[in-house]
C-alpha cells in the first residue's frame, strides 16, 4: 500500500472527514474512490481485519467483476466473491484525493442485507483494518475527521492507554476491560454502534434490562441489552454504557456508542489504544429509546402495525394503520423498515416529531417557518387526515 497528498513526504499525516450522524447515519463513514470510479461512502470498520467489502450494487457501479472465486467470510454466513482491486482513494466530500492505496484485492458481498442496519443512508461497504495498520489512527467524532498519521508518533504518556492483542487466527485486535470486576475482551470495532461481551454473570439481575433487535454479522436477532454503570477500558471508566449479552463464546465487542465520546486512538504497530478525552471533556452516553410500536410496509408506504396502548406514542395520538410521512424532517419514502424504526427511537429524552397521515395516498407538503422543530402546515390531496405528533423518548430501562 502507498499513500500521496501530504506536503511532508517523510512524515506525512492525512486529514479524512468522515459522515457521522446518528441515527440516521450511526456509523463513520468516508468518502472512497475504488479503481478512479465516482467516490461512494464505506464505514471505516475496524473489527474487519481484511481490506474492503464492497455490496454487490457498489461493485456493479464500478465496474468489479462478479464472476471470481468465491471465499467463506468471517462476519457472517454469507459468501463473498474475491475480486481485483488497483486502487482505493480516499477523497474529501468536494471529490478532491488525500491518500492512496494498492490493496490488489477485494471482497463483493454476495447479498446486500448488511446495509439496511447502516441507519437511513445508504453506504457502499466497510473499509477494512488493512488500510491502517501501518498508521496512527485517531478518529474524533465532533470534528468528523480520521487523522491518520506515520512514524514516530510522539509520547503515549500523555493519556492513558490499553494493550492492544491480536488474535492471530481471528487477525482482530482486542482490548482488556472490566466490569464488576471481571476481565473481558473486547474487539476495538468502528463498525459496530453497539458494546457487548459475552458470558456475563447476572445480567438480568444486576441492572435494568431489557430486549432489543440488534444487527450484527450474523443477521438481526433480539438479545438482552443492560443498562450498566461503568466499563473500565485501560485506566479509564468510560461511564454508563448499553451493554448487549452476547451469545456463549463470542468475542466482546467495544462499539461507537462507547467510542464517540472520545478521541479513539489505534496505534496498531506499537498494539496500544487510547481514549483521549476532547477539551470540552467527553460527550454525554446516548440511550436509545423504546417507540412501542411495531411497523409494516403497505407497497411503498411504512404503516403502524401495532402499538403498546401505555406507550407514548398511543398517548401522543399515534394509531395502528397510521402511515409514517416524516421523521424528526426526514421523508421516509425509500427507507428500510430497519433504517424507520432507528430513526423512530432516537435516543431518551430527545422528542421525535413524526408526520403521519390515515389515507394510503403520499401527500404533498409545504412547510412553514413557525417553528423549524415542530410546527408544519400541510397542502395535502382532498381527503388525507394530516397532523404532526410529537412522541417524547423515553428511557427502556426499568430498575430491576
Amino acid at each position: 500500500m502507498s499513500g500521496f497528498g501530504s506536503k511532508d513526504h517523510m512524515n506525512p499525516t492525512y486529514i479524512v472527514p468522515f459522515h457521522f450522524d446518528p441515527p440516521l447515519d450511526p456509523t463513520a463513514a468516508i468518502n472512497v474512490s475504488v479503481n478512479g470510479r465516482e467516490p461512494m461512502r464505506f464505514t471505516v470498520d475496524t473489527g474487519l481485519s481484511s481490506t474492503l467489502f464492497i455490496h454487490r450494487w457498489a461493485a456493479l457501479r464500478c465496474g468489479l467483476p462478479l464472476t471470481g472465486p468465491a471465499v467463506s467470510s468471517m462476519i457472517g454466513p454469507q459468501r463473498l466473491i474475491r475480486v481485483p482491486i488497483d486502487s482505493v482513494v480516499f477523497t474529501d466530500r468536494s471529490g478532491q484525493n488525500i491518500v492512496h492505496f494498492s490493496p490488489k484485492v477485494g471482497y463483493v458481498c454476495e447479498r446486500d442485507d448488511a446495509e439496511e442496519r447502516r441507519g437511513a443512508v445508504r453506504v457502499a461497504g466497510l473499509i477494512g483494518m488493512a488500510f491502517f495498520q501501518k498508521y496512527l489512527l485517531e478518529l474524533d467524532f465532533r470534528s468528523k475527521t480520521l487523522i491518520m498519521r506515520t512514524p514516530p508518533f510522539g509520547a503515549w504518556a500523555q493519556v492513558d492507554c490499553a494493550e492492544l492483542t491480536l488474535r492471530e487466527h481471528t487477525r482482530w485486535y482486542s482490548v482488556r476491560s472490566r466490569l464488576s470486576g471481571d476481565p473481558y475482551e473486547m474487539i476495538v470495532d468502528t463498525g459496530s454502534d453497539f458494546t457487548g461481551v459475552s458470558n456475563v454473570r447476572n445480567l438480568n439481575s444486576a441492572w435494568p434490562s431489557t430486549r432489543k433487535k440488534i444487527w450484527m454479522f450474523d443477521g438481526c436477532r433480539e438479545y438482552v441489552v443492560a443498562l450498566v454503570p461503568s466499563i473500565h477500558i485501560g485506566n479509564r471508566d468510560v461511564g454508563p454504557v448499553e451493554l448487549c449479552c452476547l451469545s456463549a463464546n463470542k468475542p466482546g465487542i467495544l462499539g461507537l456508542d462507547v467510542l464517540s465520546r472520545f478521541v479513539t486512538v489505534l496505534d496498531y504497530k506499537n498494539r496500544r489504544f487510547a481514549l483521549r478525552e476532547h477539551n470540552e471533556g467527553p460527550c454525554a452516553p446516548r440511550i436509545q429509546a423504546e417507540i412501542g410500536f411495531t411497523l409494516t410496509t403497505a407497497g411503498t408506504e411504512c404503516r403502524v402495525d401495532s402499538i403498546d396502548s401505555n406507550s407514548t406514542a398511543f398517548q401522543s395520538g399515534l394509531r395502528r394503520g397510521d402511515v409514517i410521512f416524516e421523521i424528526d424532517g426526514i421523508r421516509t419514502s425509500g427507507l428500510s423498515i430497519p433504517a424507520i424504526s432507528r430513526l423512530l427511537a432516537g435516543y431518551a429524552g430527545i422528542d421525535a416529531n413524526v408526520v403521519v397521515g390515515r389515507t394510503p395516498k403520499l401527500p404533498r407538503l409545504t412547510r412553514k417557518s413557525t417553528d423549524a422543530h415542530f410546527a408544519l402546515t400541510f397542502r395535502a390531496d382532498r381527503g388525507t387526515d394530516l397532523r404532526a405528533v410529537r412522541i417524547p423518548r423515553r428511557s427502556p430501562y426499568k430498575p430491576s
